[in-house]
């Protein structure tokens, strides 16, 4: 993993900060104390981790904001990624949210959004325990390690190595092993009960053997008493049925003589009915003549009737014959006016009609004027943004102001731009090429350096005797070309810095000369659309011209309209009249009419109406009574059919009864057989009710001794269950056992520490020995005490505690350490923090630990390094440095 890109919106110290790391090298923050660059590193931690130990999230926002960003990004293997993480305050809380970005064909794409703090040790393979004891040193913490007592260091290790947490699992599992434990127990006292349950379930299998017998002779007894009992209520029975056939008999002959009676009654009442239907027969012959008047008188009343509603016709005709000529002549009066009027309106749709055009081109043309108005604004816009990006290009190079007064320039700026970037990229690339050259050269000589300074007798490079003042002259010629090197590395160095700068500024100025061109583009295309419009409009207002005159035409069309518009409707409606009314009809039907009235005056005979109406009345009554009378006659025959119906039903009764008299038998004996059969018959059910008595407590006793012989063998069952539960429950806890003893100290946590005390010492010796000082291997004890081993005369090896060491060595130790530990927990991590590292450190020391950081980078231990101090002596080894002011950072050189 390598650190790419931080940003720091308005968190801590910062308000708007911004650093790209080269991934490879030493990168130096230097400022005063209290002036932000711890806060980097805080970033850079709570931008991977989500997780800070300033106190509460609100503690990281700016005083005075609401809202702080945090921007991470970092290469893992090929593959680049975003960590964006936001914290906003609401009240008096702070909240976080964040999401993960991977880099895909040149863009930044989400990644993840969701619990993206488990993602980050997943996708970088360091977690933030691993972090915070290999990755990050803090203030005064390099030497922390070794200046622990062995048993304080032996806690740090077992916690980064989880030790604690495989033995909290042993914890848990064996408390689970001892509940179930006590399970067993109490399963075993309950599995105690068993012989005792199964004897009492052997007793009561007896009673029930014995229950069971007296149930079934029981059930033969009260089957006996039934079948005695069956055939009694069958001779009962068959007596009821006896006695049932003689009630009804009985009650037919009853019945029968009723109906007789009946017929008798009726018989009587309708021969006095013939009779009084006789009598009023004689009176018909004088009716009948009355009614004939009737008839006679009610036709020459509707005689004179229809001669009234021909007379009223007649009128009728006449007064509409009068209506029809006077609106005839009102009509020719008014005529010209109304033909005038329809004409006017013809006139005014197709003015109408004209106007509707005219309108809608005006609305086209106000749609228009719109469209110019937003372009306009939309130019301003495009101007405003174009302004903006030319102060930024300003602020870069002062050459783009040519872009102000002609922006069509902008086209060989982008050419020149993008031959300045390849021609300052070959540039540098050569000047890495030659810094590489004199870097290896220089790494030569020191070789040479050092040979000739550490052998004596002869010259490593000629093979020649070495004398003392040919050495010094060596050493001498060697340092002035080491010197010259460095000097010449050195303005290698310097001019790559500038060319940086310039490529930096070359970069930056890319991007909004594309945006200029874009922005200019489009600037031109809306002047196009722009000029479009205006000659549209143009055309437009030509074609609107008429409106003023048409508007003033279909005024006084519309004038003429509203003061003729009632003398209009009159004659519409006079029109209407006259077409649908025929006039010869009317003079057709008045003629016919004159004659039917004549026909029927000929024909009338009495002209007193009121007089007919007189006579009617009273001939009505006689009409009534001659109605009622013929009704009557004609009931005769239905009332004589009765007759004969009635005597034929009293002689068939009579002769019904005669037959059924034989059929009564002796009522009394029948009576007294079926009180003897009943008497028997209780007998039996009193003896029947006895028996099921008996049979219902020898069942209720069967019942009770069934329900606790079943309580017993579910008892019995549920023991045998618990012995089976018990002997799972003793192979689960075997099985515990085993876990325990696999996660004990014993198991995996001495196979874990082993681990780490073989390989801990082996990667820090690896580290350590690069720093060249006098000992052959660094060695951990049991306790993870550390030593180290020293050269001696003696045949017996000498081991020296690391607090013997000196300041340097110490130093040196304490990195390689965090460094072994990083690389035996991930083997991820490419790049190391240091947090004030010189702190309470002498000249010596300081000069020994940048010896020690340009020694780690050139042997490759560390990938970056990133330095926060306040030391400007640490410059000596950056590649990169940075100041860092009130929150402000600026590269420096």
């Amino acid at each position: 993993m390598i650190l790419k890109r931080v940003c720091l919106k308005n968190f801590l110290a910062h308000d708007d900060t911004e650093i790209e790391f080269s991934p490879s090298g030493i990168t130096v923050f230097i400022g005063e104390n209290g002036a932000g660059k711890s806060s980097i590193i805080e970033g850079i931690v709570y931008g991977i981790f989500g997780k800070t130990d300033r106190g509460k999230l609100e503690d990281l926002v700016k005083w005075g904001k609401r809202e702080a960003t945090v921007e991470v990004e970092f290469q893992k293997g090929n593959s680049e990624y975003k960590v964006e993480r936001t914290i906003n305050i609401r009240g008096n809380k702070g909240s976080s949210t964040g999401i993960i970005y991977k880099k895909e064909k040149g863009k930044y794409r989400p990644y993840y959004q969701k619990h993206i703090s488990r993602e980050i040790p997943k996708i970088t393979g360091i977690s933030y325990k691993t972090f915070l004891s290999s990755v990050l040193v803090k203030q005064g913490d390099i030497e922390g390690l070794i200046e622990l007592s062995p048993k304080d260091r032996a806690k740090i290790f077992e916690d980064l190595l989880d030790m604690s947490l495989y033995q909290l699992i042993a914890e848990n599992i064996a408390t689970k092993r001892r509940v179930l434990q006590e399970q067993v127990k109490w399963l075993e006292k309950e599995t105690e009960q068993l012989k005792e349950l199964e004897k009492q379930t052997e007793e009561l299998q007896k009673q029930l053997e014995s229950l069971r017998t007296q149930q079934e002779e029981k059930q033969k007894e009260l089957q006996q008493l039934n079948e005695e009992q069956t055939k009694l209520q069958k001779q009962i029975d068959l007596l009821q049925s006896e006695k049932e056939k003689l009630l009804k008999t009985k009650a037919h002959i009853e019945k029968l003589q009723e109906v007789i009676n009946i017929s008798h009654k009726n018989l009587k009442s309708l021969e006095e009915k013939i009779q009084h239907i006789n009598k009023e027969n004689e009176k018909l012959p004088q009716l009948k003549k009355q009614v004939e008047k009737l008839k006679q008188l009610e036709e020459e009343l509707s005689k004179l009737q229809e001669l009234k509603l021909l007379q009223e016709k007649e009128k009728n005709i006449q007064e509409k014959i009068e209506e029809y000529n006077q609106k005839s002549q009102k009509l020719s009066q008014i005529k010209e006016i109304g033909e005038r009027y329809e004409q006017t309106e013809k006139n005014l749709k197709q003015l109408q009609e004209e106007f509707t055009k005219l309108q809608k081109i005006q609305a086209e043309k106000q749609t228009l004027e719109k469209q110019l108005t937003n372009i306009q604004k939309k130019q301003q816009q495009t101007l405003d943004k174009l302004s903006e990006i030319l102060q930024s290009l300003l602020k870069l190079k002062k050459s783009y102001l040519i872009l102000k007064d002609n922006p069509l320039t902008i086209e060989q700026f982008l050419k020149n731009n993008q031959e300045k970037l390849e021609e300052l990229s070959k540039i540098k690339e050569e000047l890495t090429e030659k810094k590489a050259k004199i870097q290896a050269t220089g790494e030569e000589l020191k070789k040479k350096l050092k040979n000739i300074s550490s052998i004596e007798g002869k010259c490593p490079t000629c093979d020649r005797p070495l004398e003392k003042h040919t050495q010094q002259e060596l050493i001498q010629e060697l340092e002035e070309q080491l010197k010259k090197l460095r000097a010449e590395y050195k303005e290698l160095n310097k001019k790559d810095k500038e060319i940086s700068q310039q490529l930096k500024i070359e970069k930056e100025v890319e991007p909004f000369l594309q945006k200029f061109k874009e922005l200019f583009d489009r600037y031109s295309e809306l002047e196009k659309e722009k000029t479009d419009l205006k000659a549209r409009i143009s055309v437009l207002n030509s074609q609107i011209k008429a409106v003023a005159d048409i508007e003033k035409e279909k005024q006084e069309l519309e004038k003429f309209l509203t003061e003729n518009k009632n003398t209009y409707h009159t004659f519409v409606e006079l029109s209407r009249y006259l077409k649908n009314t025929d006039m010869d009809s009317l003079k057709k039907q008045l003629e016919t009419i004159k004659n039917e009235i004549q026909k029927l005056t000929q024909k009338i005979k009495i002209t007193d109406q009121n007089q007919i109406k007189q006579e009617i009345e009273k001939l009505k009554k006689a009409e009534k009574e001659y109605i009622q009378i013929l009704s009557l006659i004609e009931e005769k025959e239905k009332i004589s059919q009765e007759i004969e119906n009635l005597q034929r039903t009293i002689k068939e009764n009579t002769q019904k009864i005669e037959e059924l008299k034989p059929l009564l038998v002796d009522e009394e004996k029948i009576d007294q057989q079926l009180k003897e059969l009943k008497e028997k018959n209780n007998q039996i059910q009193q003896q029947l009710k006895e028996k099921n008595e008996q049979l219902s407590q020898i069942q209720q006793e069967l019942g009770k001794t069934t329900g606790q012989y079943e309580t017993l063998q579910k008892e019995i069952t549920k023991t045998k269950e618990a012995i089976e539960t018990a002997q799972k429950i003793e192979e689960k806890i075997k099985k515990y056992k085993k876990v325990e003893e696999a996660l004990g100290p014993r198991g995996i946590q001495k196979i874990i520490r082993d681990n780490a005390l073989y390989e801990l010492p082996r990667i820090t010796n690896i580290i350590f020995s690069a720093f060249d000082f006098p000992f052959q291997q660094v060695k951990f004890s049991e306790n993870f005490d550390i030593s180290l081993l020293a050269p001696t005369v003696e045949k017996t090896d000498r081991y020296v505690s690391a607090s013997a060491i000196s300041g340097g060595q110490r130093v040196a130790l304490g990195l390689a350490l965090r460094l072994a530990i990083g690389k035996f927990l991930s083997n991820k991590a490419e790049f190391l923090i240091l947090d004030e590292p010189t702190v309470h450190l002498d000249q010596q020391r300081r000069n020994e630990l940048i010896n020690i950081l340009i020694n780690l980078k050139e042997r490759k231990f560390v990938r970056q390094l990133i330095i926060v101090t306040h030391d400007t002596e640490v410059e000596d080894a950056a590649d990169s440095i940075y100041y860092v002011e009130r929150g402000v950072v600026k590269p420096v050189g």
